[in-house]
């Protein structure tokens, strides 16, 4: 794999892709574990060449936001369009008349060589606009540059639409046609053989239902318009259409949830009745969009792989996957397919990224080009697989850590897994309670799938971000990494943080990155232990300083189980459970008396139309999660100052909770511990914990916490504080504060005060769910209720051994 970094790039073809955030189909992974399997010579494998664009910008003005996409890509040159904007001159008014937007607009078409990467062409589409024309989108077609302006006359108050063809190679003006108007600015545009497709999404008169056109051009340059309406004026989604073959295109169209086939024969316009019988079996795969190769094949990108449709044979084939290559997950996953054929292929991505203090959002263009390696350069390796969690896409550090591995290891290889994927449709959130009845519902599914593999010896053998799964604290399971972390040195590490994680005395998970979660307040509203409070306290806090608001908004089984969960230790040690402790009444009692049945609607107690919610918020307290030095300084001033984090309520006044944000688990069966270990060590090197860090993330090693706290208090100081709240004279928040390493300091010992990780068991707390409201109902007392769920939780945990 090798680099390359290019000055000055932009464009886009009108590619054969189409991103929607629905689409027919199914998100399903592969199911059989590659975990011991060897590397063969002939093993899939593709070598990259990379190319960062960086475009050439006026150097004397100030850029405030860049985007960059491809514009067009062909067989010896690529166009980049470069979209955005500079920085207006300071003053306290802007005068339009003096000043002409355009020369702060940034719409520029950069031609590159792709054999050479040397730039051909770079053409300004804002040079001499006038001040009263905006410049509405740039499309490349049939080798020549289009933009479209719209011009406004002040005689006629109305607008002049044009549009203007440019030469690619020369930069020459070539043509200039007016428009009554333009359909759609960026029009979603696939080539299927000669044929051009541009889809035109339109609404029915009463705006009731979306209904397409699809305006197609033949290679003599014609066009015709072929309409996709429902009878019923149903509303419709047409996300990509597909190559059956040169002159025949599978339109997927989504109505209702239910997705229909039709063929559209390109020659003739000829559109099908209803196809989907033919093809539902492509709905195996999630297909969001796809792309005609140059082979004249469909493919698309899903699973963390590309996908190849055969047509003739109904079936879908695997044809790339990203751990066949040596770029990380996390930048595979956020780029797009711009070409490809049988043997090579091209993807392509801005992503965005926020710069580390810093208001100045800039996209990063990346382009590679992946070609099929006639041997794979780890042949011999054995496999190890990796998972995180039930999420589809890697975290970057992961994906770091994951190619120094790779790249390092001469024995083993890291594949990430798919068959953990999680399908997040058809859920609808609008309340505490059923917002944590979808992550238990999602525990529930994700550990016992993870546990059954895990015992059988089928399980990945690493796990990112298991923490969450609390049925896997287990012996059976997880291998304790206690032994492996003997020497970490606490000025060095947060420590009491690891040691937070044990359960038992064995630390399955080890966190990486984390936050902390709990009350924050001023110190002074703290209870007799100065960093949490009891049950009492809490109940006086809650009584008299947030008259009765509760800053839990959960109802009282879900709210019962967090307090649970934050003080499992007291009923559950050793694989045995007690819930005949006075702790356990104690909780249940404060419940029933104090928590409502159920959490409120959101919204249902704050009317936009009378306050801002940030003006109405509860500055006195708030449930908050701290998951950096710049966010919590961010906490602070909107709460005027009070900056303590105190625990929930407990019944032995303990202090806030620390939480894995990223961590890493071993399986008891790994293929081999010693090297998954290898890799979670990794994850703590002190260059993966300063990429964590500097995305204002808490991080497990303490120098690095504080140099980032550092150049955070230095930001916030300055520019950061207007970033968030708005400019000097508009800043909702009327008392400025000041921050200095104090503040660190303070985030510092909140963070040492931390002595328990929560862990949600998914099965142990259904059980709670279940039972304990006939108790906060008044159906049942509570010893009746404590014997009923003490025997279930104790059956679960046997079943476990």
């Amino acid at each position: 794999m090798y680099r390359v970094t290019v000055k000055a790039l932009s464009v886009t073809l009108i590619l054969a892709m189409s991103l929607s955030a629905a689409s027919c189909g199914k998100k399903s992974g592969s199911t059989k574990s590659r975990s011991g399997e060897t590397i063969k010579a002939d093993s899939p494998w593709f070598n990259t060449k990379t190319i960062h664009f960086d475009p050439e910008l006026d150097g004397t003005k100030e850029v405030d936001r860049i985007t960059q996409r491809l514009l067009g890509i062909e067989d010896n040159r690529m166009l980049i369009l470069t979209s955005g904007s500079y920085e207006y001159p300071e003053m306290e008014f802007i005068d339009y008349d003096e000043i002409n937007g355009n020369d702060y607009d940034i719409e520029t078409v950069t031609v590159i060589d792709r054999n050479t990467g040397g730039t051909i062409q770079i053409l300004d589409l804002t040079e001499d606009l006038e001040p009263n024309t905006n410049l509405c989108g740039t499309e490349y077609s049939f080798g020549k540059i289009t933009s479209k302006y719209a011009c406004y006359n002040e005689e006629e108050e109305d607008f002049i639409y044009f549009s203007r063809d440019f030469d690619p190679l020369t930069g020459e003006l070539i043509g200039t046609e007016e428009h009554a108007d333009f359909d759609d600015i960026d029009p979603e545009v696939y080539k299927i053989g000669d044929h051009l497709i541009r889809t035109e999404s339109l609404w029915n008169e009463e705006y009731t239902a979306a209904y397409y056109h699809l305006h197609i051009t033949s290679p003599d340059g014609s066009e015709r318009t072929v309409e996709i309406k429902d009878a019923n004026n149903e509303d419709l989604n047409i996300y990509t259409i597909m190559a059956k073959d040169e002159n025949t295109a599978v339109i997927p169209v989504e109505k209702k949830n239910e997705c229909i086939y039709y063929e559209l024969d390109l020659k003739t316009l000829a559109l099908s009745s209803d196809k989907s019988d033919e093809y539902n079996w492509l709905n195996e795969k999630s297909i969001d969009y796809s792309v005609t190769g140059t082979d004249g094949k469909t493919y698309f990108l899903a699973d963390r792989g590309i996908y190849v449709i055969n047509f003739k044979d109904k079936s879908i084939d695997e044809f790339f996957n990203y751990s066949w290559c040596g770029v990380g997950n996390s930048t595979l996953s956020e780029l797009h397919i711009a070409e490809i054929s049988k043997d090579s292929f091209v993807l392509i991505g801005d992503d965005w990224s926020y710069n580390e203090f810093s208001d100045r959002y800039r996209s990063n263009f990346t382009i590679i080009e992946f070609t099929r390696a006639d041997t794979n350069p780890h042949a011999g390796k054995k496999i190890l697989e990796l998972c995180q969690g039930d999420i589809e896409s890697i975290d970057v550090a992961v994906s770091d850590a994951i190619i120094e591995f790779n790249e390092s290891n001469t024995e083993y290889y890291i594949e990430v897994t798919d068959r953990y994927n999680y399908d997040y449709t058809n859920w609808t959130i609008s309340s505490a309670d059923e917002q944590s009845a979808f992550l238990q519902d999602i525990n529930s599914e994700m550990s016992t799938r993870l546990a059954m593999d895990l015992i059988n010896g089928e399980g990945p053998d690493i796990l990112i971000n298991a923490s969450q799964y609390g049925q896997l604290n287990n012996p059976e399971y997880l291998t304790d990494l206690t032994p492996y972390l003997y020497d970490l040195d606490s000025e060095k590490y947060f420590t009491n943080i690891i040691d937070s994680a044990k359960v038992d005395g064995k630390l399955y998970n080890l966190p990486i990155s984390f936050y902390v979660e709990g009350i924050i307040t001023d110190s002074e509203n703290a209870g007799s232990s100065g960093k949490g409070f009891t049950i009492p306290e809490y109940e006086n806090f809650l009584n008299n300083t947030l008259n009765g608001k509760d800053v839990i908004d959960n109802g009282q089984s879900y709210y019962f189980v967090k307090l649970f969960n934050n003080m499992s230790d007291k009923f559950i040690s050793d694989g045995k459970a007690d819930f005949t402790v006075p702790e356990f009444a104690e909780l249940a009692d404060f419940v029933k008396n104090n928590v409502p049945v159920d959490s409120e609607l959101w919204g249902a107690y704050i009317d936009p139309n009378v306050e801002d919610p940030f003006l109405t918020r509860n500055r006195d307290a708030a449930l908050y999660s701290c998951y950096g030095s710049f966010s919590y300084m961010i906490e602070i001033a909107e709460m005027t100052g009070s900056s303590d984090i105190l625990g929930i309520p407990s019944t032995d006044g303990r202090g806030p909770s620390a939480n894995a944000n990223l961590s890493v688990a071993v399986s008891a069966k790994a293929y081999n511990v010693d090297a998954c270990v290898e890799f979670a060590k990794i994850l703590l090197s002190d260059d993966i914990q300063k990429f964590i860090a500097s995305d204002d993330l808490l991080v497990i090693n303490r120098t690095i916490f504080r140099q980032q706290g550092e150049a955070a208090v230095e930001y916030i100081n300055g520019d950061g504080y207007w970033a968030v709240f708005g400019w000097e004279g508009e800043d909702p928040n009327p008392t400025r504060l000041f921050f200095s390493e104090q503040n660190i300091d303070d985030l510092e010992n909140i963070i040492l005060s931390c002595s328990n990780m929560p862990y949600s068991d998914a099965a142990i707390n259904t059980i709670l769910i279940e039972e304990m409201p006939a108790y906060f109902l008044g159906q049942k007392d509570l010893d009746s209720v404590v014997k009923i769920a003490q025997d279930r939780v104790q059956k679960a945990l046997d079943e476990r051994k």
